[in-house]
């Protein structure tokens, strides 16, 4: 029998937080696990399987990392 991993369980997994996980999910920066219905809960099963798959994403950088260069208030110069 497959184990399943919930967004959690994947998020603390490959060292990211849930919400960051999420953002990845909803702006198709990873491809969405299957979907079940508990209850009037929608729960994503991840496999082993997409579970790499994220963990590839976030280690080839292609999860849409942002950078905080350029941003702030310019420096001063003297």
């Amino acid at each position: 029998m497959e184990k399943y991993y919930t967004t959690k369980q994947v998020a603390k997994s490959i060292g990211v937080g849930y919400q960051t996980l999420l953002r990845w999910l909803y702006a198709k920066h990873l491809a969405e696990p299957e979907r079940i219905k508990l209850g009037g809960a929608s729960v994503r099963l991840w496999t082993k399987a997409d579970l790499q798959r994220a963990r590839k994403q976030k280690k080839d950088g292609l999860a849409g990392r942002r950078s905080r260069t350029g941003t702030g208030r310019p420096k001063k110069r003297r």
